[in-house]
């Protein structure tokens, strides 16, 4: 084994076993989707998890999260899942734009808007593979590719979280994936004109390729609590978590 295989497959092993009973479900099918509905119709405090892979297009090295989140989560609070996870702070519109017609959103060019508390995740993203698109801030249009990995089942105790990822948001109104690229360039290079000025606006201690998944899922976990103030939760980590074929 090669010491970049070894890597990434300590890399998975880390990933996965934050989580409690996840097991690689990427060989998934329709089938089993309908096997888990049964299952969870049988046992009303189970739930289907969805894990969504979420990748901010158009920049390189990628820029890209892995949450957890249920099946039956409306459109408007997957929104605010997304703002978090990713680092936006909601200042522009947005809207879901499916593969093919029929959009869910508030605006934009062209956009069919739909009721986005009413609309769930599952209604548009049914097995495995399954892909939405998540477009934010319709000037710098920053789009993410949402791609539904796998389907868990938890109980109760589940709550949202982020189990993986990479690499800081890029800062709101930077200018898209080429307006951020000349952003890094200008930040990096002492001799550039911008360089100066860009460093005051970002903070010389501004680090593109950090990632803090604590921080991200203690955000997670504020927000909820804003949601429902009084109310306690068990930790995210500490949430059980099984394969739907388990």
């Amino acid at each position: 084994m090669t010491r970049n295989s070894s890597t990434k497959g300590k890399s998975k092993h880390r990933e996965q076993s934050q989580i409690r009973g996840i097991r690689d479900l990427s060989r998934a099918t329709i089938c089993s989707s309908l096997l888990s509905s049964s299952l969870v119709s049988a046992a009303p405090s189970l739930m289907e998890v969805y894990v969504v892979k979420v990748s901010l297009l158009g920049i390189r090295p990628p820029v890209w999260r892995r949450i957890l989140v249920p099946r039956e989560t409306t459109l408007r609070n997957f929104h605010r899942t997304l703002q978090t996870v990713m680092g936006w702070t909601n200042a522009h519109l947005h809207q879901f734009v499916l593969p093919g017609p029929g959009n869910f959103g508030f605006g934009g060019p062209g956009a069919k808007v739909g009721n986005e508390n009413k609309t769930t995740l599952g209604a548009l993203l049914e097995f495995p593979g399954a892909k939405l698109l998540y477009e934010y801030d319709f000037g710098d249009c920053w789009q993410h590719e949402l791609v539904l990995e796998r389907v868990l089942v938890g109980d109760e105790s589940f709550r949202e979280m982020c189990v993986a990822g990479e690499r800081r948001c890029p800062p709101e109104d930077s200018g898209g994936p080429q307006g951020y690229a000349e952003l890094l360039k200008a930040f990096a290079q002492e001799t550039h004109p911008e360089h100066s000025s860009v460093r005051e606006w970002l903070g010389d201690d501004f680090a593109p390729g950090s990632f803090e998944l604590d921080d991200i899922n203690r955000s997670l976990r504020r927000r909820r609590g804003r949601r429902s103030a009084g109310s306690t939760g068990a930790h995210p980590r500490q949430a059980r978590i099984r394969s739907k074929h388990s």
